[in-house]
């Protein structure tokens, strides 16, 4: 007995078109894409941290392991000294010509490495606060229920445009942890962004203690990009006065309401 042929019918063969049709829409549009990231690789040196991009997620760098002979970005306190090989030791980045010696430097290294597309933006560090800065601040802290800025220090300041309309929003740094404790009846550290008149909280640590050791200060170590996509994201670093040993970074987006990339810190 022959077997007998299964024959689909004029609607069965039309979802079945559809289905594969799908299925070769979706390969198309996103396999690439994955085999690309997967091969996507970044790699960040600096004195307090070491990190990596790799297979579509951010993870500490172990022991020098993977990046060692490559060549680096090299920013000392955000100037660009030029393009070198460098590894960690001691606490310290060490940066090497291409004959291997030592290049000497003060202050902090910010390094990087990376196979795609990867801009890094200048922070301005230890700011003189104007009068107009006074006034943005103090509208920060308000909206946190935080009155006055008398012993507030503007730490940093980075201008960039976030949204592409050709107009810069001003991301700050403010914190009274290294200010008078006469003044301070908080304790505080904030980033916050401000663009016409408002104020966009992106991380917050405060403390009805003046002296509470367990709320940490933030200081943003870079504003960065990858693949030219516009979507800006901050590395910023907690750190804890009275334990330097606990200090951590944390990778964050600058929009979709801060959303945390990768916490370092738990």
């Amino acid at each position: 007995m022959k077997d007998k042929k299964v024959k689909l019918s004029k609607e069965n063969k039309i979802i079945m078109f559809i289905f594969i049709s799908y299925l070769i829409i979706m390969l198309i549009l996103f396999l690439p894409e994955y085999y690309r990231r997967i091969h996507d690789k970044v790699y960040i040196v600096t004195h307090n941290y070491q990190i990596k991009y790799e297979n579509g997620r951010w993870s500490k760098i172990e022991k020098n392991k993977g990046y060692t002979n490559k060549s680096f970005q090299v920013y000392n306190d955000g100037k660009f000294m030029g393009e070198y090989n460098v590894f960690y030791s001691n606490s310290r980045v060490n940066i090497l010509d291409k004959d291997d010696n030592r290049i000497p430097y003060q202050g902090v290294v910010f390094a990087y490495s990376s196979n795609i597309p990867f801009n890094v933006f200048n922070v301005t560090n230890n700011v003189e606060m104007t009068e107009s800065d006074k006034a943005i601040i103090d509208k920060a802290l308000s909206s946190l229920k935080i009155n006055g800025f008398t012993a507030a220090n503007l730490l940093q300041k980075v201008d960039i445009d976030l949204d592409n309309d050709g107009s810069n929003e001003t991301i700050y740094s403010v914190s009274n942890f290294y200010a008078n404790e006469d003044k301070a009846d908080k304790a505080f550290s904030i980033i916050f962004i401000y663009k016409n008149g408002e104020v966009d909280i992106v991380a917050q640590s405060i403390s009805d203690e003046y002296n509470d050791s367990r709320v940490p200060s933030f200081n943003i170590q870079k504003v960065f990009d990858m693949r030219n996509d516009k979507k800006y994201k901050i590395i910023y670093s907690q750190e804890y006065f009275a334990h330097p040993d606990r200090e951590c970074v944390v990778i964050r987006e600058l929009k979709e309401n801060g959303k945390i990339i990768r916490d370092f810190c738990r």
